[in-house]
């Protein structure tokens, strides 16, 4: 496949003002899911919050449908098919399902940075999105599993915490940091290659 075929448009200057702009939306939107799933572990039964990730889910979708990113909108797409499903009520929050949404914001980060720096989405997504619809199936067939976070929490005494939680969210606190350091990161060296071109 010729990845500059398929992603012309990202390297059309007519549609260069667009693209600019989707990459700083959808960097300002990553910032603040980060933040609002980490919430989630705490307040599972949060209807506005869920509808909060699922609008930046959905955001994200819109935009990469319309720039032709495949691969972005694949991820996005059964990401927001969860979501839709616990804020409606049709399903409860899982740890298997925050460990699924974890695991698409990550791709989606991986996703940007290819965009950004090759722009292309050079970036495999078959596992990502084969978890993912994975856990829709699950969740249509009633089989969302055992261990929901809001149970486990109703069943505590008011004012405390699941045992272990804090140890769960410290864990996924050091993750997030490291995965956005690699962020980060990749940011910089792609400045760097850039500038060594102008």
């Amino acid at each position: 496949m010729d990845l500059n075929n398929t992603y012309s448009m990202l390297s059309d200057p007519e549609m260069k003002e667009i693209v600019d702009s989707f990459l700083v939306e959808t960097k300002e939107i990553l910032e603040k899911l980060d933040l609002n799933l980490i919430e989630l572990e705490n307040r599972p039964d949060d209807n506005e919050l869920l509808n909060d990730i699922f609008r930046s889910f959905h955001t994200i979708k819109g935009t990469s449908g319309f720039l032709g990113l495949n691969k972005l909108t694949q991820v996005t797409h059964r990401s927001e098919d969860i979501l839709n499903k616990l804020r409606k009520g049709a399903a409860v929050l899982t740890a298997e399902l925050v460990d699924g949404i974890f695991l698409a914001y990550d791709k989606i980060k991986d996703l940007l940075v290819s965009i950004e720096t090759k722009l292309n989405e050079d970036v495999s997504v078959e596992e990502t999105v084969a978890v993912l619809t994975n856990l829709i199936n699950n969740l249509e067939q009633n089989k969302s599993g055992n261990k929901v976070l809001s149970d486990q929490k109703n069943k505590k005494p008011a004012g405390k915490k699941v045992a272990g939680s804090k140890k769960i969210n410290s864990d996924r606190l050091i993750y997030r940091l490291r995965i956005n350091l690699k962020y980060c990161i990749v940011i910089l060296l792609g400045l760097e290659r850039w500038k060594e071109t102008v």
